[in-house]
């Protein structure tokens, strides 16, 4: 079975609603410092984690910023080599697009298969 670089559903004790993001604190001295924490899986297959802090005051703009980050590295695992894949489709094109049954475009133009 293939592991995933992310979670496909949310774990049942999920309070911030986003896959990945949970919402809690440490005491350090005695005082409570409240952050988003971001989990996830690096290129490596590395378990990673990235701490988002806030006050009262800042909590949205924190969620916000821990939930683009969160897409952001998503967005990446899941097509952050699409640019390679284009590219060598389009070399793969142009080294075989010399055939005597096509034209320019690589479109059939007589044989079996054309429409």
């Amino acid at each position: 079975m293939q592991q995933h670089s992310f979670l496909i559903r949310p774990c049942t004790r999920n309070t911030s609603g986003v896959n990945g993001i949970s919402e809690t604190y440490t005491i350090t001295n005695g005082k409570k410092y409240f952050y988003f924490k971001v989990f996830f899986y690096n290129e490596q297959d590395q378990f990673r984690n990235k701490k988002f802090y806030f006050t009262k005051k800042t909590r949205d703009e924190a969620f916000k910023k821990a939930v683009d980050f969160r897409k952001k590295y998503e967005s990446k695992l899941m097509y952050g080599n699409i640019e390679k894949l284009l590219k060598d489709m389009e070399k793969w094109r142009a080294e075989n697009k010399k055939c005597n049954k096509c034209n320019e475009k690589g479109v059939l133009l007589y044989g079996k298969g054309r429409k």
